[in-house]
């Protein structure tokens, strides 16, 4: 289960992008309503529920046209409601 790191303030997207980019690549992390929380390894039986959603979805938007993503892709929510999330692949 993810844990939240407890801060006094909101952390922004910037300053999210600053805080992972100095980090290890060993310990991931996300940003929730402000909140920096440290992500947990999956268990199994996550990653069987995940595979089994995953290849027919993954066939079906493959013969749209359309790219799926299984894991390892950075999601941004812009900070403008308006706009679009963002994918934001690892480097």
């Amino acid at each position: 289960m993810p844990i939240a790191l407890r801060q006094n303030a909101t952390m922004t997207i910037e300053a999210f992008d600053a805080f992972v980019a100095a980090q290890a690549d060993t310990v991931m992390f996300e940003l929730v309503d402000g909140d920096l929380v440290i992500m947990s390894n999956p268990t199994e039986t996550h990653e069987q529920i995940a595979a089994n959603i995953g290849a027919p979805l993954k066939l079906a938007m493959d013969a749209r046209g359309c790219l799926t993503y299984q894991g390892g892709m950075r999601v941004q929510r812009s900070d403008i409601l308006r706009e679009a999330d963002k994918t934001r692949p690892e480097k």
